[in-house]
């Protein structure tokens, strides 16, 4: 048996160091002059948004309340890790390791870093720089495997790392050699404080994140109500409570349901969903209308009562001339009356889906659930592709001029292209259970005209099809 004090993990959900083809820590010229030497990859610039990526980050931890009672977010300017406290709660699910594997499936299609010590901040070391995406410290063993870390392991600011590196001061073991009394006067008292942290000597908290109690408002007839105005203006008077009283919060609704309890015991329930959190009353109004039109009240109405699921509201600063924000919003409020008007599985989107064939690499899911996957980040297990967004099916076969494995001219739509640059081959195999396995090698093409094509030719017979166009 593991002791009770044992436990504090780390989930680093940030990935951005394992995201392929990502640099970190370089200015926006520095990325477009390599960009322009490296012909062929597109250049994506996203804007960093600390209070989005943080209020991501609280909804992942609410996700992995499944696997511990106590998860919270790292204390930090900028934080890209969870905490999870598993001391209690590991031998419920068989030991650590069938947990790290249920904290992985919990949080599937990111790329993790799993961290476990008997400190948090010795866990959080070991999912930053341990050798392995998993690792897990022994019992009263962290500080042993805390020795070859870097200072830069210890969560202390830049400033203080570098005054450590230019010293020789390069690992812990090399600090854990100073006097400790002379590193609060020589360095600062928070490298003392995160070293303890690290070692266990001094306590350190994880603060839980829990969900914001949901706002519920009710009334009760004097007598059994048949009358729809009548039962539609306490609806909506119930809802302006609850805006008021979310307001006062500071928080935003993202859900709503209305329950409408009948004279004989019956009961009626109407549920609104929001692709963005909102406090626009218009709007919700809107919504529950729509929804309310929807249903037949064939019997007395006693009680009327509304809950309202709450969000944190995220405050974005707009530039002068910057317009986005509010296009956004026109947008998702657009989403909200179609979805809510049609039903939530008839507005759709496209994502992309793990499968070797181009052709079945995708699949539509309803916009209103997978918002809130893609607020925590995108949960696909895709990793980004250099390939057209438009593609021909079924693809078209063309007759292609190679010098060895390369094309060189393509004739298709009775016209002949030189091709200037091509880049490939990337070889595409399904497996042996597709009752017609697929074997291609892909290659982008640039003509003389500027124009980009993608075409495939099939492993078995050698036979050249065009199978995408890039726009």
């Amino acid at each position: 048996m593991r002791e009770a004090s044992r436990g504090e993990m780390i989930v680093a959900c940030s990935d951005r160091a394992a995201a392929k083809g990502v640099v970190a820590g370089m200015t926006l010229a520095e990325a477009r002059a390599l960009w322009k030497e490296s012909r062929g990859h597109s250049l994506v610039v996203l804007r960093e948004n600390r209070q989005s990526a943080r209020t991501a980050l609280i909804r992942l931890a609410r996700t992995c309340q499944s696997c511990s009672p106590c998860v919270g977010v790292e204390e930090a300017d900028a934080p890209e890790s969870l905490l999870l406290d598993i001391s209690s709660c590991a031998h419920l699910f068989g030991g650590e390791e069938p947990l790290l594997q249920q904290v992985q499936e919990t949080l599937q299609g990111f790329t993790l870093r799993l961290g476990v010590a008997d400190a948090i901040g010795a866990a959080w070391a070991l999912a930053h720089y341990g050798r392995r995406n998993v690792a897990v410290a022994p019992p009263e063993k962290h500080l042993a495997a805390l020795r070859a870390f870097p200072v830069d392991a210890l969560r202390i600011a830049p400033k203080t790392a570098a005054l450590l590196h230019r010293l020789g001061i390069d690992r812990i073991a090399d600090l854990q050699k100073l006097p400790r009394q002379s590193i609060p006067s020589r360095f600062g008292e928070e490298l003392l404080r995160r070293l303890d942290q690290a070692t266990g000597r001094r306590p350190e908290l994880i603060i839980p994140e829990t969900p914001p109690a949901p706002v519920e408002a009710e009334w009760e007839f004097e007598y059994p109500v048949e009358n729809l105005s009548a039962m539609e203006s306490v609806l909506l008077s119930l809802l302006r409570q609850v805006v008021a009283e979310s307001r006062r919060r500071r928080l935003a609704i993202r859900r709503i349901d209305c329950r409408l309890r009948c004279e004989s015991g019956g009961e009626h329930k109407v549920a609104v969903e929001l692709l963005r959190p909102s406090l626009s009353e218009e709007h919700l109004c809107q919504l529950l209308k729509l929804q309310w039109e929807r249903i037949e009240i064939s019997r007395p109405v006693i009680t009327i009562d509304v809950a309202a699921q709450l969000a944190p509201l995220v405050m974005e600063q707009t530039s002068l001339f910057d317009d986005n924000l509010s296009n956004d919003a026109h947008v998702a409020e657009l989403i909200d009356r179609l979805s809510n008007r049609l039903g939530s599985n008839a507005v759709l989107r496209a994502t992309l889906f793990p499968d070797a064939q181009p052709e079945f690499a995708y699949r539509f899911e309803a916009l209103l659930h997978a918002r809130r996957m893609r607020d925590a980040s995108n949960r696909s297990s895709c990793k980004p592709l250099h390939r057209p967004l438009c593609l021909l099916q079924p693809p078209v076969a063309v007759r292609v001029v190679s010098a060895g494995a390369r094309p060189c001219r393509l004739y298709w739509s009775q016209r002949e292209h030189h091709v200037v640059c091509s880049w490939g081959p990337e070889r595409i195999s399904t497996g042996w259970w597709r009752q017609h396995p697929v074997r291609r090698d892909y290659y982008s093409i640039e003509t003389r005209e500027g124009a980009r094509y993608w075409l495939f030719r099939r492993g078995d017979v050698g036979d050249w099809f065009l199978h995408g166009v890039f726009e």
